[in-house]
């Protein structure tokens, strides 16, 4: 085998090897996605189990034992028309 012979094999080799690796990567990368979609797609969303529900109701539940009676107003505050309006703040530059 020549020289050139073994460097045009080893070219081969490297070429299939980087093809698999890139495709096993794309299939990984996209079974993954495929599952969350699925997932995510037929409801059963882990942000929206039943863990992250019973922490916002024993919020809202100690809130009305607190003060007796709930209301919805008193779990929101909304910003003051100051808050949309403020001036910038300053900025120390070199120049100045």
């Amino acid at each position: 085998m020549t020289k050139e012979e073994r460097l045009a094999a080893r070219r081969h080799r490297v070429g299939r090897i980087r093809k698999t690796v890139i495709g096993s990567a794309l299939a990984t990368f996209a079974a993954t996605w495929a599952i969350i979609f699925f997932q995510l797609v037929s409801g059963h969303d882990p942000a929206l189990s039943s863990g992250a529900g019973s922490t916002a109701a024993s919020a809202s539940s100690a809130q009305v034992q607190a003060s007796g009676s709930y209301t919805p107003e008193s779990e929101y505050s909304y910003p003051s028309e100051d808050d949309y309006y403020a001036p910038p703040a300053s900025v120390t530059t070199r120049q100045s």
